[in-house]
């Protein structure tokens, strides 16, 4: 059996009368905080994008569908691929940025993939098996509470706070 430490909020079980298919957005936590600070604003934007496809689509009423539909974001920090680069994650790392490894994406992807109870949820990917539920919903303040708590804990680096000036977005 496949485990994984990841906790993730389990949606309510729903009677099963239909096939269940499902949508699996890959984003970023880019897409949650404010890129003012940023030279990628492009990446910002395009993965804010996804989130809001995300969240348009996760409760769709799939009544007229031959199949149910569950939908669920995988949001990781920086992942150490060829994209982000030996300098720019040289970079990152020494100012505080916590970089995650593909492996501790593909355990968070497969372990929402797998687990049909999980629908309409946003995990970010942080590394160290410390992956959460972003809780991207009304009664988590639309990530706010959250990612605020885990910013303060420092979870996805201590640079993330001051790169992002996230004590003027989220105050207490």
């Amino acid at each position: 059996m496949y485990e994984c430490p990841t906790r993730i909020l389990i949606t309510k079980q729903r009677p099963k009368t239909k096939p269940l298919k499902q949508l699996l957005f890959i984003s970023s936590l880019a897409g949650y905080v404010p890129s003012s600070k940023s030279p990628f604003g492009d990446y910002f934007a395009a993965k804010y994008g996804v989130r809001g496809l995300w969240r348009t689509i996760r409760f769709i009423d799939t009544t007229a569908l031959p199949f149910d539909l569950r939908s669920n974001s995988i949001c990781p920090t920086w992942v150490r691929t060829p994209l982000l680069g030996d300098a720019l994650a040289t970079y990152l790392e020494k100012n505080g940025h916590a970089i995650c490894e593909v492996s501790e994406v593909v355990e968070v992807v497969m372990r929402v993939a797998c687990d049909e109870e999980v629908a309409g949820r946003a995990v970010c990917v942080v590394p160290g098996g410390k992956s959460f539920d972003l809780e991207d919903d009304p009664r988590g303040a639309d990530a706010g509470k959250v990612l605020y708590e885990k910013m303060k804990e420092e979870v996805c680096g201590p640079g993330v706070n001051e790169a992002y000036s996230l004590d003027q977005w989220f105050t207490e």
